[in-house]
């Protein structure tokens, strides 16, 4: 399996908190930041796996982005993990052909369990293997004790 992560986002702070996961899993990371270049790199790049915001902007958007990749014979075999940042994703991910999904925000052993869902491993074994402290793009709110 090829130690590379294409993450298919434009939010620059959620780019920041996925890259830094995937590298502590040992993975090397590229970006695209809009849906043409997703398909472009994911074409001509051998990828071990493809994180995909499902409302990723451009001509082509996030849930094409996905049906095309899943389409064509040169990506199809990519595991693709899909994300939101908001209410909407799961069941449409699954029937779109994802092979994994979640919401943000999503801590560090969540995201190893979704990856190892999606087929994509083994890791790299980070120091204990903990969560790191929260960024603050995708930190969750404390519940309400009261």
């Amino acid at each position: 399996m090829s130690l590379l992560c294409l993450i298919g986002e434009d939010n620059p702070p959620v780019t920041h908190h996925l890259r830094s996961y995937a590298e502590m899993c040992g993975f090397q990371v590229v970006h695209a930041t809009d849906g043409e270049r997703v398909l472009d790199i994911a074409r001509g790049t051998q990828l071990g796996f493809i994180l995909l915001n499902t409302a990723l902007p451009g001509k082509v958007r996030g849930w094409e982005v996905l049906r095309l990749l899943k389409s064509d014979d040169l990506t199809r075999r990519i595991p693709v993990v899909t994300y939101c940042l908001g209410e909407e994703g799961g069941l449409r991910d699954e029937a779109e052909g994802a092979d994994a999904w979640f919401r943000m925000p999503v801590l560090y052993t969540g995201f190893r369990r979704i990856l190892a869902r999606a087929g994509v491993g083994p890791f790299r074994t980070a120091a204990g293997d903990a969560d790191p402290p929260a960024r603050r793009c995708c930190e969750q709110k404390p519940e309400d004790d009261g």
